[in-house]
C-alpha cells in the first residue's frame, strides 16, 4: 500500500521508472511479475498487505498502445508468482481497478495471467485475501471487460492444506471472471492432495 502507515493505495501513473515492460507498468496500481509474498517468516510469520488502485486520471489518448488501468496486475511473463503463508501470517491483496480508455484492454481490481510456469496461491495455515473490485464505468472509460478479480491467461493454482484463501470480488456486472485461463481451486497439482482447508469466493455478480 502506500502512506507512512500503510494502509492507502499505490495509484497508478502516467509514468513508470521500470527500464523493462515500461508500457506494461503504467497506469497500474501495483505490477508484479513473477514475484514471491510469502509471510511464512519465522515462528508465528507476519503479515503481508499490498494496495494497489488503477489509473484515475482523464484519458490517455493514446491509441497505439495498449494501457491496463488495473489495479493489482499478477503476471508471470518471467515465470509465475507465488503467495504463500504459514502460521499467523496474513497477506492481503486489494486491488481497485481504474479508468480505463480503450476498448481492448480493461481496468479489473486484480489480474492474474502467466505465459508459462502457474500462479500458485497456497495457505499451509493463516490467511489469504484478495479483493478485487472493478474499475469505473463512468462517462467517457471504455473496457473490453468488467470483473473485480480476472484470470486473463494461463494457470492459477488455489489451495490450502489448513488455512483460509477468500477471493472476493466486487463488480457492476461481472465480479469475478475467468476470460481465458485456467484457474485450479482446491487441489495442490505436485502432490495432487486435496485442499482440506477452507476456500470461500464471494461476489456481488456473477
Amino acid at each position: 500500500g502506500g502512506g507512512a502507515t500503510g494502509t492507502s493505495y499505490a495509484v497508478g501513473t502516467a509514468t513508470s521508472g521500470m527500464t523493462s515492460y515500461l508500457s506494461q507498468s503504467k497506469y497500474k496500481g501495483v505490477f508484479l511479475n513473477g514475484v514471491t509474498l510469502n509471510a511464512s517468516g519465522v515462528g508465528s510469520g507476519g503479515n503481508i498487505s499490498v494496495l494497489g488502485k488503477g489509473w484515475q486520471g482523464t484519458n490517455w489518448n493514446d491509441i497505439v498502445t495498449d494501457y491496463y488501468a488495473i489495479g493489482i496486475d499478477l503476471v508471470g511473463y518471467t515465470g509465475g508468482s507465488t503467495i504463500t503463508t504459514n502460521g499467523t501470517g496474513n497477506i492481503t491483496l486489494n486491488g481497485v481497478g481504474g479508468n480505463n480508455y480503450d476498448n481492448t484492454t480493461h481496468g479489473v481490481g486484480i489480474n492474474l495471467f502467466t505465459g508459462g510456469t502457474a500462479h500458485v496461491i497456497s495457505a499451509a495455515s493463516g490467511t489469504i485475501n484478495l479483493v478485487g473490485t472493478a474499475g469505473g464505468t463512468g462517462a467517457g472509460t471504455s473496457s473490453r471487460l468488467q470483473a473485480g478479480i480476472n484470470s486473463d491467461g494461463g494457470t492459477t493454482n488455489i489451495y490450502t492444506s489448513s488455512g483460509a484463501i477468500n477471493l472476493t470480488g466486487i463488480g457492476s456486472t461481472t465480479a469475478l471472471l475467468n476470460n481465458g485461463g485456467t484457474v485450479i481451486v482446491g487441489k495442490n497439482p505436485t502432490s495432487n492432495a486435496i485442499t482440506t482447508g477452507a476456500i470461500t469466493l464471494s461476489t456481488n455478480s456473477l
